[in-house]
C-alpha cells in the first residue's frame, strides 16, 4: 500500500525523515486506486496482514469477515503469528468483491513450514487464473 521502504512499521518514521505511515498512505492512494481500478483483479495478494488492513481501511466498503480458509499460524514468542488468511473484500474501487490473500511477509517467515503450507494453498487457489492465461496464449504484438 505504501511505496516507501523501511525495515518495519516501528522504524518507518525514522527511516523516512519523519514522515508518518498515515501520510505515506495518503501519498500512495491515487496510484493504488488507479492500478487496481485498471487491472480489476479477481484476487489481490497482500505481503503481510498490515497491508490488507491498510487497503481495507482506505477502500473497504463492508466489514471484513473471518478467513475463508483455516488461518495458518506459527509460533512467534508468547503469541502465535498469523501467517495466512483469505478474506473476501468489498471496496470502493472495484465493482465486485475480490479475494484478498494475506500472506505474512516472507522476510520473516519464508523458511517456516507454515509459510510453505500457506504458499501452496495460495498457488492452488490461484491456479484457475493461471490456466486461463495459458489458454489465452501469447500476447498479440502489433
Amino acid at each position: 500500500m505504501v511505496f516507501r521502504r523501511s525495515q518495519g512499521m516501528a522504524k518507518f518514521r525514522k527511516q523516512q525523515g519523519g514522515m508518518s505511515m498515515a501520510r505515506a498512505l495518503q501519498e500512495s492512494i491515487p496510484v493504488v486506486a488507479q492500478i487496481v481500478g485498471r487491472v480489476s483483479p479477481e484476487v489481490i495478494i497482500f505481503a503481510g496482514h498490515d497491508a490488507l488492513a491498510m487497503f481495507h481501511k482506505t477502500f473497504g466498503t463492508a466489514p471484513l469477515g473471518p478467513s475463508l480458509v483455516a488461518p495458518v499460524t506459527t509460533p512467534n514468542g508468547r503469541y502465535s503469528a498469523l501467517v495466512y488468511a483469505v478474506k473476501e473484500i468489498q471496496c470502493s474501487i472495484l465493482p465486485r468483491p475480490v479475494l484478498a490473500c494475506a500472506l505474512a511477509h516472507p522476510s520473516k517467515y519464508a523458511r517456516r513450514a507454515e509459510f510453505l503450507t500457506a504458499e501452496q494453498d495460495m498457488k492452488v487457489r490461484l491456479s484457475h487464473i493461471g490456466a486461463r492465461l495459458i489458454e489465452m496464449g501469447p500476447p498479440i504484438v502489433r
